[in-house]
């Protein structure tokens, strides 16, 4: 973790929630933490079933370009998805999540401390 414990929160996602929140422009580990969250949905890609991983790849932009192509055939039943274009589009949308989210940790956080 980046602000430590004794700050109080109590793990990366509160520091995530924390950034985007308001407490100042991404950090220069930002990069840490995109990678962390995108090796957790290699992981959990890894346990999705097939369809799974087709339906939710339906919602990137390469999906939504696949469904958009005017040479779309009626009869194709196997969806192209990528791993790489579904776990960046699982690591982003969790992170637009993280605007949303919070807790008493992370409201008393925002509240007792300045952006740097």
């Amino acid at each position: 973790m980046h602000f430590g414990a004794d700050l109080g929160l109590d793990n990366v996602w509160d520091e995530v929630c924390v950034m985007w929140q308001g407490y100042g422009p991404p950090s220069l580990l930002w990069q840490f933490y995109d990678q962390t969250m995108e090796h957790f949905f290699h992981y959990l890609v890894k346990d999705m079933r097939h369809v799974e991983c087709a339906a939710v790849w339906l919602l990137t932009d390469e999906g939504e370009d696949w469904l958009g192509d005017d040479e779309f055939d009626d009869d194709r039943h196997d969806i192209p998805w990528g791993k790489e274009d579904l776990v960046r589009f699982l690591a982003r949308s969790t992170f637009d999540w993280s605007t949303d989210w919070s807790n008493k940790r992370i409201r008393a956080f925002l509240e007792h401390h300045e952006a740097p």
